[in-house]
């Protein structure tokens, strides 16, 4: 009876070790919380941008990990396109070094994906706090539509 059992054992440790034939598939969804949490974890990200459809979700209590974040994910590879609004009086570039590092190391770590291209896109800058800036849109001073300025 003894040797039954022990053949038994080694038998179901053989079949731990052996490949089981499957795939993985990360949904773009997890990639976009991952990133989202990873980028708003970044010193000088005041928080993500989303379009219209995201402010009123948000305003209707409903707040997304993934505003402003699409990416393509593959089998082995991700793309990150990211909107931020920024905090004001900090270096752009620094928080985009910072937050493609952050990111970065998240996706590889958590899903074992390369990130071969991170975008990012600033929105707007504002206060970290509740005096804000105010709209983007209410800002822009009207400019003459004859010549553009600058190419």
């Amino acid at each position: 009876m003894q040797q039954n059992q022990s053949s038994s054992s080694r038998s179901s440790q053989n079949n731990s070790n052996q490949r089981i034939p499957g795939k993985l598939k990360i949904d773009d969804n997890v990639v976009q919380k991952i990133t989202g949490l990873a980028a708003i974890q970044t010193d000088g990200v005041l928080s993500m941008s989303g379009g219209p459809m995201e402010g009123l979700k948000e305003a209707l209590g409903r707040k997304s990990l993934r505003k402003g974040i699409s990416t393509e994910v593959g089998e082995k590879q991700a793309a990150i396109d990211l909107n931020i609004i920024i905090e004001y009086d900090k270096s752009i570039p620094e928080v985009y070094r910072n937050v493609t590092n952050n990111v970065t190391t998240a996706i590889e770590k958590m899903t074992g994906l390369e990130v071969v291209e991170l975008n990012l896109y600033v929105d707007d800058i504002d206060t970290a706090d509740d005096s804000k800036l105010g709209d983007r849109k209410e800002n822009k001073e009207e400019t003459s539509t004859t010549t553009p300025r600058v190419q």
